[in-house]
């Protein structure tokens, strides 16, 4: 009998520093254009809590990656939905529908 492994390295996304390389390099560039902008007009002493929470960010990310690669992706979406419609406990899960569900009628 023939046995076929999956070679999970294709379906995971571009990781660096083991955070998804679309997030790091967005963040980065975020922090980078904050903190720089903070230190030029205030000192640099402003710009050190925009790096402290680069910090953290990057740290949250790679333990929610560690235990999943999509994982942040999946949370990410859900911060997004959640700002966008706000969401309704049913049945124990969240759900995000854009109108409210009503019973029907027999």
């Amino acid at each position: 009998m023939i046995r076929h492994t999956v070679f999970t390295g294709c379906a995971r996304p571009a990781l660096f520093l083991g955070v998804p390389l679309v997030v790091i390099v967005l963040s980065g560039l975020a922090t980078l254009l904050l903190a720089g902008s903070l230190s030029i007009f205030f000192s640099g002493w402003a710009a050190l809590p925009v790096v402290i929470a680069f910090g953290i960010f990057y740290f949250w990310a790679r333990a929610i990656t560690k235990i999943d690669e999509w994982r942040l992706s999946q949370v990410m979406q859900s911060l997004r939905i959640r700002k966008a419609v706000r969401p309704r406990k049913s049945l124990g899960g969240i759900l995000y529908a854009p109108f409210e569900l009503r019973e029907l009628k027999p």
